[in-house]
This record gives structure tokens, sequence and C-alpha cells, in this order.
């Protein structure tokens, strides 16, 4: 998760929701159900601080006792079984704990047990656990129980962290999954690139030395050659661009941004002039783009309400993936969906079948950081990981059963300086974090493993590198491809 300021509008959502406790959640007929935490009634519990976009609360805090309780009052729009998933962290020495999820008033129940979750990536970690059996829900109001039947440590540690409980019909759940495998686009070409490049180049950009530059000036002086031929010179087999970062603002006259926000769609199209340039190195062009609603530029353009933000994201994507076609390989989404959009019903398919117009083949992702995966309407795992160098989960972790089951393996991390994007004026970036003989390993063992590694590295506002970090990258590109 990129981190940039958002967050305010969630906080306020969420605290509202904490205040209400008595907020009815609808579980829906044709699509899974998020029914959060901080949307139930907690009994028991210490008085719990609101979901923060940093991630200090994502969960419920001092579940630690057996006599604790959580309860969501539902409105169910049709009557059926209904599979049950606990999305949950247990750290380690807490597992062992049963758990059951029941209708207040029927004697059915479903039930699990906890265990330490996380996996050789990320640990502890947050995991989405599917529950023994099927909860029989009548079309209407219901009240529904979560509470630790047995509790597993006889410490007084904390038992779990609650996230959310998702409810969906195993009919529902499998016609969405070959939809999903319908629309997914082959990704061999990802393999064959060994690994890929990703550059930060936004509106909060520094130059080197002086005075930055608004973003449609700089977009005007961008030397597209000098750049494409440092991208060459690193091996990545592809290039992530960054678009959307930070603001509404895009490196081409895209109508649909300068209708919602005139002037952020820059008269020169750069997305044009790099695809042809790296095109002609044998190169692929990615578009990274990070929009969130908790930027002032994206609710200017859009408004306040995600749930009416789709139609609007899925015209931008539509004339972005019609004007570019086969010149644009993929599509990189970043944006709080692992925190502000998880919980809700957002139409990831539309989303997807928009941002593959103009090419079929075109792969999409929508980065979920360390969480469970988010939807199965996408090509390839993120898993960003800021700038520690870790490793792949593994293919069991892309096969049935795995925790992004059906995804192409990948990784994202930075190489240098202070984080993904260079913001700070005046002043030099720091030096790659890791010897080259680190990163060549790190890329080595994931290659091996048919993961697809994609390092950002920083780039001045005239798009120009640091000496260190290119360096860096051309010993890894002898390396990796001995030429």
């Amino acid at each position: 998760m990129r981190r940039v300021v958002v967050g305010a509008l969630l906080a306020v959502v969420c605290c509202s929701a904490l205040a209400k406790g008595n907020k009815i959640v609808d579980v829906y007929a044709d699509d899974s159900s998020k029914l959060m935490w901080y949307q139930a009634d907690l009994q028991g519990f210490p008085v719990q601080k609101a979901p923060d976009v940093d991630g200090v609360t994502w969960g419920t805090q001092q579940w630690t006792r057996a006599d604790q309780t959580v309860t969501w009052h539902i409105d169910v729009a049709e009557s059926a079984d209904y599979a049950v998933s606990l999305m949950y962290l247990c750290p380690a020495g807490s597992g062992g704990s049963d758990v059951e999820v029941s209708v207040v008033g029927n004697e059915q129940k479903v039930t699990g047990r906890l265990h330490e979750t996380g996996n050789a990536w990320r640990r502890p970690g947050w995991e989405l656990q599917r529950l023994s059996g099927l909860l029989k829900l009548r079309a209407g109001r219901a009240d529904l129980l979560l509470r630790v039947a047995k509790k597993g440590d006889p410490g007084g540690g904390e038992i779990l962290q609650l996230r959310s409980l998702e409810l969906v019909q195993p009919k529902v759940r499998e016609q969405l999954e070959e939809r999903a495998k319908l629309l997914r686009s082959n990704t061999a070409w990802m393999v064959d690139a060994k690994y890929g490049l990703m550059t930060h180049w936004t509106p909060f950009t520094q130059p080197r030395h002086g005075d930055q530059l608004p973003y449609c000036d700089a977009v005007r002086n961008f030397d597209v050659d000098s750049y494409v031929n440092m991208v060459k010179k690193t091996g990545a087999g592809y290039l992530v661009f960054t678009t959307g970062w930070g603001g509404f603002w895009f490196p081409a006259p895209i109508r649909a941004v300068n209708t919602a926000l005139p002037g952020h769609g820059c008269n020169r199209d750069l997305i044009m002039e790099l695809a042809d340039g790296l095109k002609k190195h044998g190169l692929r062009l990615m578009l990274y783009f990070g929009w969130n609603i908790g930027i002032e530029s994206y609710r200017q353009a859009w408004g306040n309400d995600l749930s009416k933000w789709a139609p609007q994201l899925s015209a931008f994507l539509e004339e972005v993936g019609q004007r570019y076609g086969t010149k644009l390989a993929g599509f990189f989404f970043d944006g709080g969906y692992e925190s502000q959009v998880y919980p809700f019903r957002f139409p990831y398919e539309m989303i997807t079948r928009a941002a593959k117009t103009g090419n079929a083949d075109r792969v999409a992702s929508y980065n979920n950081w360390i969480f469970p995966k988010l939807t199965s309407f996408q090509d390839y795992w993120i898993g960003e990981s800021s700038h520690d160098l870790l490793p792949s989960p593994g293919r069991q972790a892309f096969q049935s059963g795995g925790f992004q089951e059906g995804m192409q393996a990948h990784l994202n991390t930075f190489l240098d300086d202070f984080d993904w994007c260079h913001t700070k004026a005046n002043a030099d970036m720091l030096p790659p974090w890791h010897s080259t003989e680190e990163v060549v390993s790190y890329a080595n063992a994931a290659i091996a493993e048919k993961t697809v590694p994609t390092i950002n590295i920083s780039i001045y506002q005239d798009g120009t590198v640091q000496d260190a970090t290119l360096k860096e990258m051309e010993a890894v590109r002898l390396a990796i491809r001995g030429k």
C-alpha cells in the first residue's frame, strides 16, 4: 500500500459505524458479502478504536476471553445455504481455539479451529479461513453470532484479531470463479521477461535540485529517449510507469480526466511515446494507476461516495485502453483496496473488463498489500513488500487451496531512497538498500519459482536516476541475463 495522504473519509465512516452498533448489513444473493468487525455489536470488549488506513487497527483488539462475542444484524436477500469464512490474524502461540458462528435463536452453526496465521512471506499474517459446514439463512432480518467455543491457549493472550466474516452461496462462488477464469489473461510473457522495472514519476516527484515544475510542464520536458535507454540498461523485460499517484493527473490528453478536472490530462501523450520507445527494444509497458478516495482531487472528480465511483473509473479505463490498444500490456492498480475498498461491494469484474478494453491479453491486478486475495477477477498477485527483499511464498500459494490461488506469482519492492517516490526537495536519494549480490540472489530465487519481481527505483523529475542505483541494476542485468 503506497503511503499517500488518505483516510479522513474512511475514519468518519468507520467511527460512525462503531457509534451506531446496530447497523444492518446486507447479505447479497449474487456476490460475496463482507461483514466488517466495526459493523457488529462487540460484547465484553474494551472500547475499540476506529480502523486506520495505515493499519493501526485493522481488526478487533484485546479478544482474550471466551465470553466475548461479536454479533452482526443482517438483512438476507435470498434464502439459501451460505459458506462462512473468517478473515483473522492469530499471533504465534495463540492457535488452537475453536470458534462457531450461529444464527441467534437457531441451533444450527458452523465451526472451525483457528491456527497461527501467516506464511514464509509474511508472519504473522491475515488469512481467510473457511469454516466447516454451511449456514442456512432465511430471507429477511437475522442476528449472526460469532463466539469462541473453546479457547486453545489457557493463558491470557490474545485469541485472534478479527477483520471480517464473509458469506457466499457455494453456487455463486463457483459461478464467480468460472467467470474470472474466462476473463483471465495469459501471463507467460511476464515469466519470460524474468523481472521488470518500476518508477514512481508523479506530480510529487522532486528535481535533483531547485524548484519543482508543475506536472504538465514536467511531462512536456520529459526526455523519452534517455529514459528508455536507462530502462534498457537495467535489463528489465518490462516497465511499470506510475500514473494517478497522490492525485488525479495523467500524462496524456485523456478526455475522462479533463472533463472532470480541466488541465489534469496533459497535452503531450507521454504514455504513447513511452510505449513506442520501449517497443523498439522489445520491452512492454504497464501502467500503475493509484486512485484513492482519500485524495481530494479524486473526490473533486468523482464525488465522495465510493459506491458511485465504479462507472466513472470504468469509463476512464475504457478510454485509456482503447487509446493504447496492444501497446499497453497491463495495469497495476493501487489505492487502499485492502482498507477502503474491501468493505464495499466493489465491481471488480466490471473494472477488470474495462481495463482490458482494446487488448484482451492485457493483465490487471489490485494491490492487496499483506491481506488475502481480494478478488479472482485479476491476473497476478502484486506482493508488495516495501524495501524488504522478501522471498516468494512458493508455488503452492498460487495453486489450488493456496492463499493466492489462480494468480501469477509476482513481487514488488523498492531498491533505493526513502520510499517509492522521491518527494524530498533538494535532497539526495538514499543509495540502494541492498548489495548487488543480495538483489541478484533475490531475483534468481524468485525466477526459479516462476515468480516475477518488479523492482522500483527512484527517479528525479527530469527522468534521470542516481548513478549508484543504475550501476547496481546494470550488474543485476549482467548476472541474470549474461549480457
